[in-house]
């Protein structure tokens, strides 16, 4: 088990669905379905007040390297972030933000990384993300 896990129960709803689609009893796009609609939190290079747009303001994005795509690491709860806090010292900030917006950073060349190094960790694929997107859109719904 991780830093990052204090515990091995699910937090939310989020690690519930997560969980279950790693057992493969909840589908990919049910998953997103509810990303959408959900909040998460992300390591940024500065604090975000959530309304107001920064352009100095970085996301970081995980890149493992030659030949492998890029991932954007989103955490269901701040509990889940530890290690990754540590590890990328030059983006300090864990803010909250919508999924959505989260989101608008995946696709094309990079996937998606919920709780990296966690026991409720799952990566979606950069054509994955597409495909979700084009299925569901990148939007939540109301």
């Amino acid at each position: 088990m991780s830093n990052s896990d204090t515990t091995s129960n699910p937090k939310n709803e989020l690690e519930y669905l997560i969980e279950g689609g790693k057992k493969e009893l909840v589908s990919i796009g049910t998953l997103y379905q509810v990303l959408v609609r959900s909040h998460v939190y992300v390591l940024c290079n500065k604090a975000w007040d959530g309304k107001t747009a920064d352009p100095e303001m970085k996301t970081l994005i995980m890149k493992p390297g030659e030949g492998n795509p890029d991932f954007l690491p989103v955490f269901t709860t701040p509990l889940r972030a530890g290690m990754a806090i540590e590890k990328y010292k030059d983006y300090p900030f864990l803010n909250q933000a919508p999924a959505a917006l989260a989101l608008m950073h995946a696709g094309g060349n990079t996937g998606v990384a919920f709780n990296p190094g966690s026991l409720f960790d799952l990566q979606i694929t950069p054509q994955g993300i597409d495909q979700l997107k084009a299925a569901f859109g990148p939007k939540p719904t109301t």
